[in-house]
Parts: structure tokens; C-alpha cells; sequence
């Protein structure tokens, strides 16, 4: 047994040294200019996520990578898009259809890096995966540590907060840093609902919080739920309890950020600042709903956009994160994060 483990360490260690011979085509943040370097250059340097899909599969997991941007910069993380296929073409293509334009992915060459020559990086996944059984239909994903070692990969989308938290940021986050300045449209609508929840939540308003909610269960928020057999005790934490005045959080928030997405959805994500505690990587999802003129005895318009989910997680310098906060309209659940290394 301990023969077989040192064998499946040492193909662990050839297999991450032939991922450090491939080649990526990155923005350098000095000079906005391009430039390609192994990865192996990289150490140090930066993190690494590699995403491996059909151009289907890189748009989706693109998409829902876009709204962490900001958190791309501060982990000092970058994204690699690989096709299976091998052509080059059908990354570009899903990276276009993700962000919106070809202008926004070269905005956001930040964080986003293409793969120079694909063939050679489907090779290192067939090598990654050859003692697995992998149906050709399941796009996968890789990251990497600032010494270039896989500290996790699966099947399928990241769950993007969760593996943002496995590659918290080396320096502490700033609770003075501005939020996204140029919103303007549904993107200024979306934050204005974002301040809107977070007025709610800190000042108890348990009315206001009701109105932000779709009345939609999330699924994961349901899969995590334990009920009782008396059919009332439950893990779920009520919005009268949570917003009660002895245990809603003090906290503040920073670094607001919200990506739109065609079709009248959107994600904020924000930096929460608590008095006690480590940073945590906030977000939220919305939903844009029929206007609703005001209530009866309240000044405040119901928003034009609904909440579906709010999560938090943490997300600060030598920190690791454990559990993972979700809500929905019914209230909030801890549990277990999710993100698992496939070895």
C-alpha cells in the first residue's frame, strides 16, 4: 500500500511538471501588453485555474466566472480556457459569448489568459485522466497554487466562491475599497438593490427583506435542510431570527461589483467587512422582476430586481474556509463547502 501511494505521488509530480512546460498568452499588468510564458514562469507569481469544456461548456463556466473578477485580481488568480477539441477558435468564441464582446474579454485579459498551441494542453489531460472513467461529454477543471502544484480539480463548473476561498488573497482586503464606479442602467439598478438588501439586513427590516426575495426555494439551501421528526426543529435560521437585533451581523461592505446578463439576470458580489471575524467573499443573485408601485404606508418602492440567493463564505489571508452561508426568501443555512480535490 505504501509503494502504490509513493508511485501515485510520483506520477502527481510528473504530471505537474509537464503541466509547467505548456504555454499561456496573459496581459502584463505593467505594460497592458501581451506576453507568452510557461506556466512554470508563473510560480510565484500567479494562480492558475485551467477550465477544459467544448465551447458550450467553456461559455457556461465562463459566464459564471465572470462576476468574480475583481476576486480574479485580488487572489491573483488567472483563468485558462481549453478547448477539447484544440482549436483556439471555439475558445475565443465562448470567451466573446460570455463576457458580451470581443472589447470586454480584451478587458478582462486581467485575468483571463488563452492557451497557446490547445493540442498540447488536451494531451496533459488525457495523461491527467487516463486512469479515470471519464465520459466525453464532461468538461473538467484544474487549479493551481503559486508553486504550480494542483490543489484541486473535478468534473464539471467550479463552484466559484468556494474555490475563490481555497485562494484567498496573500494581502488583507481594504474595507475603503470603492465599489464598481461606471455602473450605470440595470447594472446601477442592481447595486441599488444590493444597498437596499444590505440596509435591510443591518438595521433589522424584516419587511424590506421579505420584498427583496423572490418567493423561489434554492436548491441547494433545500438540499441542506434538516427537519425534525416533531417536524419544527431545523438548522434553518427564520429572517425574524436572523434580523433580530441580537444576532443580525455589524459589518460593512466594500469592493461592490454586479455583471448583467441577457435575459434579465445578474450577480453582485461585495467584500463584507464584519466587526469580528475574517473578510467574507459575498454574493448575491438576482432577478429581474415586474415593477410594483409603493406599498401602502412605506415610502420605499418594491425593487425591480429580486433576490434569488444570497451566500457568503470566507475569503481572507490564511484562512481556511469551512462552511459556507446560503440564503433564500425562507431564511439562512450553514453547512460544508463543497469544493473537493479529484486525485
Amino acid at each position: 500500500m505504501e509503494r502504490g501511494k509513493r508511485t501515485a505521488q510520483l506520477a502527481r509530480l510528473e504530471s505537474e511538471y509537464a503541466l509547467g512546460d505548456l504555454r499561456v498568452e496573459l496581459s502584463d499588468p505593467a505594460t497592458g501588453l501581451d506576453r507568452r510564458e510557461r506556466l512554470r514562469e508563473l510560480r510565484t507569481k500567479r494562480r492558475v485555474v485551467l477550465l477544459f469544456g467544448s465551447e458550450l461548456q467553456l461559455q457556461e463556466a465562463l459566464s459564471a466566472a465572470a462576476p468574480y473578477r475583481r476576486r480574479f485580481v485580488q487572489s491573483q488568480t488567472i483563468l485558462v480556457p481549453v478547448p477539447l477539441g484544440g482549436d483556439q477558435d471555439d475558445a475565443q468564441r465562448a470567451c466573446e459569448a460570455a463576457l458580451g464582446s470581443r472589447s470586454e474579454v480584451r478587458n478582462a485579459r486581467k485575468w483571463l489568459a488563452s492557451a497557446v498551441s490547445p493540442g498540447s494542453w488536451c494531451a496533459y489531460l488525457d495523461k491527467l485522466l487516463e486512469d479515470r472513467e471519464l465520459e466525453d461529454s464532461r468538461s473538467v477543471w484544474v487549479a493551481l497554487n503559486y508553486r504550480g502544484r494542483v490543489l484541486g480539480s473535478n468534473f464539471g463548473c467550479p463552484i466559484w466562491d468556494e474555490l475563490f476561498a481555497a485562494l484567498p488573497p496573500t494581502n488583507g482586503l481594504l474595507s475603503t475599497e470603492p465599489g464598481q464606479a461606471d455602473a450605470s442602467g440595470a447594472a446601477a439598478e442592481v447595486l441599488a438593490a444590493q444597498a437596499e438588501f444590505y440596509r435591510a439586513l443591518l438595521s433589522g427590516d424584516e419587511v424590506a427583506m421579505q420584498r427583496l426575495f423572490l418567493p423561489v426555494d434554492d436548491p441547494e439551501l433545500s438540499f441542506n435542510m434538516q427537519v425534525g421528526e416533531n417536524g419544527r426543529d431545523t438548522n434553518l435560521s427564520a429572517w425574524d431570527v436572523v434580523l433580530a437585533e441580537r444576532n443580525r451581523p455589524e459589518l460593512v461592505i466594500a469592493g461592490q461589483d454586479v455583471t448583467v446578463r441577457n435575459g434579465g439576470s445578474a450577480t453582485t458580489t461585495c467584500i463584507e467587512h464584519p466587526v469580528l471575524g475574517p473578510t467574507l467573499l459575498a454574493t448575491q443573485v438576482w432577478e429581474l422582476s415586474t415593477p410594483t408601485a409603493l406599498s401602502e404606508g412605506s415610502d420605499r418602492a418594491v425593487p425591480l430586481w429580486k433576490l434569488k440567493s444570497h451566500r457568503t463564505i470566507p475569503y481572507a489571508p490564511k484562512v481556511e474556509a469551512r462552511v459556507a452561508l446560503r440564503c433564500d426568501h425562507r431564511g439562512c443555512i450553514c453547512f460544508g463547502k463543497q469544493f473537493n480535490a479529484m486525485r
